[in-house]
């Protein structure tokens, strides 16, 4: 028997359209959508990684909702999921070990910029300071 995916509210941004709609943007889905404030309580909500049934049953005792409502709630948190505003525990994980791969390293520095204009003593020092750093790392 296969364990139900579990998610959490997205890293969102939110913006006030007008209307009683807010903008969304999931940086993680790449994703941004124009959604009722109504529906985006409910997704803000969703703070830990549960199941979405669990999700939805937790939305129903808050907001006090029929099990038809509570339904419906989870129907909702299954296409905002599936537009990157809920994201998996999988996904997550699968993120944060990617970033601790050590075949994943950032480029290394080709250049950098000192702006130091007409302050030569800062200069002087930045550089050396740079030098005993890559000295030392």
């Amino acid at each position: 028997m296969q364990t139900p995916k579990r998610y959490r509210c997205a890293d969102i941004q939110r913006f006030p359209v007008g209307n009683e709609h807010e903008l969304l943007y999931s940086k993680a889905g790449q994703s941004s959508r124009i959604l009722p404030a109504t529906t985006v309580e409910l997704l803000v909500r969703c703070r830990t990684f549960q199941t979405l049934e669990h999700h939805a049953q937790a939305l129903g005792g808050e907001f006090k909702l029929t099990k038809a409502q509570a339904s419906t709630v989870k129907t909702l948190l299954a296409r905002l999921a599936k537009k990157g505003f809920l994201v998996s525990y999988e996904e997550t994980l699968s993120r944060i070990q990617k970033t601790a791969d050590p075949d994943n390293k950032p480029p290394p520095i080709a250049s950098i910029a000192i702006p130091t204009c007409d302050r030569p003593e800062l200069l002087q020092r930045a550089l050396t300071s740079y030098i005993e750093n890559c000295k030392a790392y």
